[in-house]
C-alpha cells in the first residue's frame, strides 16, 4: 500500500492521504450496482469510480453501502462533496480505509458500520500553516498550484462538516512505521531525484521550485488506525448509528485476519482501547 505524506517543513498538501494502489490492466478497480434507492459499491476510488458513483448519487439515491480500501484523495473529495450536498446516508461493509473513511464517511449524514466491518484512518493531516500556503499558491508552478488548491478544497469540506482533522494527525503518528522516500522530477530532465531524508528533499524542493513537473512521497506501511466511537465523536464525526467495535486487540487481529483472508488486504489494525 503506497501512501502520500507530507513535507511538513513546505506545508504542502499531503495527507489526509490515502491509499494509492495499482490494479492491472486487465483487471477492473471497482464493481457498482443499484438495488431501489441504494448504491452497492466496492473497490478503488479512482477517475472512473468516483465519476461512476457521483453519477448514480445524481441520478437518484439516498443510500450506498460499499466496502473500499481507499484511493485517490481528489477523487475521494469529489464524492464526499456530492455525498454531503445529496445528504447520503452510507453503511459500510467489510471495509472502509483511508480516502474512504477520510473523506466520504465523514461527508455521510447518517453512517454505520454493519457487523464484523472496520473503519481505517490511514495518514497524517494537513498542514495549517496559511502564511507558507500563499506563498505557495503565488508560484507559477502548476505541481504546487494544484496542490494547494487540493488543500483548500479538503479544508473547506472539514470546516463544512465539522470535523477536526487533528484525527488524522493522530492517525498519522500512529501509523507511520517505516522510512519515506522522497521522489521527484524537474520539467527538463526525465531523471528522477530520490532521497530518503526529508530535509534534504525540502531544500531541493525549495531551490527548484518553478522546475518541479512531480513528486511523491510513498512508504509503504501495513498500519491502519480503527479509531473507537468516543475518537470519532471527540473530533466532530457526526451521525453514526451504529458501530460495533472489537473487544480487544485480540478480537481486532481477528478481523484483520478475515479481511486479509478475503480480500487478501495488506492491513494490521490497530485499535483504541486506552485513548479517551
Amino acid at each position: 500500500m503506497k501512501i502520500l505524506k507530507k513535507i511538513a517543513g513546505l506545508s504542502l498538501l499531503a495527507a489526509s492521504l490515502c491509499l494509492t494502489v495499482t490494479a492491472r490492466a486487465d483487471e477492473p478497480t471497482f464493481s457498482l450496482s443499484k438495488e431501489g434507492q441504494t448504491i452497492v459499491f466496492k473497490g478503488l476510488i479512482d477517475t472512473a469510480s468516483s465519476e461512476a458513483l457521483i453519477a448514480a448519487i445524481n441520478e437518484g439515491t439516498n443510500r450506498i453501502v460499499i466496502t473500499s480500501q481507499g484511493g485517490s484523495m481528489e477523487d475521494a473529495l469529489n464524492i464526499a462533496e456530492v455525498m454531503q450536498k445529496h445528504k447520503i446516508v452510507m453503511e459500510v461493509k467489510d471495509y472502509c480505509i483511508s480516502a474512504c473513511a477520510n473523506f466520504l464517511f465523514i461527508a455521510a449524514s447518517e453512517k454505520k458500520l454493519l457487523p464484523e466491518a472496520m473503519l481505517g484512518i490511514h495518514g497524517g493531516a494537513m498542514n495549517t500553516r496559511t502564511d507558507e500556503f500563499r506563498k505557495m499558491k503565488a508560484s507559477k508552478n502548476e505541481v504546487f498550484q494544484q496542490f494547494v488548491q487540493l488543500n483548500e478544497r479538503g479544508r473547506a469540506f472539514f470546516d463544512a462538516v465539522g470535523f477536526d482533522d487533528e484525527l488524522l494527525r493522530i492517525s498519522g503518528k500512529l501509523t507511520r512505521s517505516v522510512p519515506t522516500v522522497y521522489r521527484a522530477k524537474l520539467k527538463d530532465s526525465s531523471e528522477e531525484k530520490v532521497f530518503t531524508e526529508e530535509k534534504r528533499f525540502q531544500a531541493f524542493i525549495k531551490a527548484h521550485i518553478k522546475q518541479v513537473s512531480s513528486m511523491s512521497f510513498s512508504p509503504d506501511s501495513p498500519l491502519v488506525y480503527f479509531p473507537n466511537l468516543h475518537m470519532l465523536t471527540k473530533y466532530g464525526v457526526t451521525g453514526i448509528t451504529d458501530y460495533p467495535y472489537p473487544a480487544d486487540q485480540q478480537a481486532m487481529d481477528a478481523l484483520a485476519k478475515r479481511l486479509i483472508d478475503q480480500d487478501d488486504l495488506d492491513i494490521k489494525l490497530i485499535g483504541d482501547y486506552v485513548r479517551q
